[in-house]
């Protein structure tokens, strides 16, 4: 089988590192391109390389306005632009794997050590991203290898994970801090889009909030934080220091969740 490495940072020629459980998906011309597994694409050295929602259902120009990456469960696109083939899997085995399963978990019923989870125990929103997954709290590098100085700018995608049974309603807070120190921030200005709408934001003290943001149960959301370091005309000095400075610069994302 021909491997495309376009999507691996560092391939190498003839290797690859499968991940387990994951579907594979090809590129245009036949060749295995990444996998692809609960909402993130993985390359051929079985390292994240990006969320990617679930679009299922929705209309051709749907997905054209979705940010970054998603999928319809036999496509992957990339900006709404068609980037791989998902591999259809043989529908026997599929049917074999569920009679595996079945058989699995009526052994575990019988089992004398059985473990019973508390019937309305809710589990942890998380924060997925290219570098992996989080708690709802986290602080997170969305300017990745950008070089932070005045006018850089750039996206930082995220998904938010719900796997409860049920929809949660969620509030979210985005924070910057400079070190220890909230009045020495760059003025840099930020847009949120929320499953590939412009979401309006609420600007706080050092940074903003967006409330009651549904997520169904089971189901991620895809957000975009755009970004921009605007230049302040005050002097090049001020901007010159800012910028070397710009690695203390972090982002926190502060989630808080009820059931809805």
């Amino acid at each position: 089988m021909k491997h495309g490495f376009k999507l691996t940072k560092k391939p190498r020629a003839g290797k690859k590192k499968t991940v387990k459980g994951a579907k594979r998906v090809f590129n245009l011309d036949g060749d295995l391109l990444c996998f692809l597994k609960r909402g993130r694409l993985y390359d051929l050295n079985a390292k994240v390389i990006a969320p990617c929602v679930s679009v299922k259902g929705l209309s051709e120009e749907e997905i054209a306005k979705t940010r970054g990456y998603c999928e319809d469960g036999k496509k992957v696109y990339f900006y709404g632009e068609e980037t791989g083939i998902i591999e259809k899997r043989d529908r026997f085995i599929a049917i074999l794997i569920f009679f595996i399963a079945l058989a699995v978990a009526a052994i575990a019923a019988m089992s004398v050590a059985t473990c019973i989870a508390e019937k309305n125990k809710v589990k942890e929103i998380t924060i997925i991203d290219k570098d992996g997954r989080w708690e709802a709290d986290a602080k997170l590098d969305i300017f990745g290898d950008e070089l932070l100085k005045p006018g850089a700018k750039g996206e930082y995608l995220f998904m938010v994970h719900n796997p409860n049974a049920f929809g949660m309603k969620c509030d979210i807070k985005i924070s910057f801090t400079y070190g220890n120190e909230t009045e020495n921030l760059p003025i840099i200005i930020y847009a949120l889009t929320v499953n590939g709408k412009k979401t309006e934001v609420h600007k706080t003290e050092n940074g903003y909030y967006v409330n009651d943001v549904v997520i169904n149960k089971n189901a991620k959301n895809s957000f975009v934080l755009a970004w921009e370091w605007k230049f302040d005309g005050e002097s090049d000095e001020k901007d010159t220091e800012l910028g070397r400075k710009g690695e203390k610069y972090e982002c926190g994302i502060f989630i808080t969740a009820e059931e809805n």
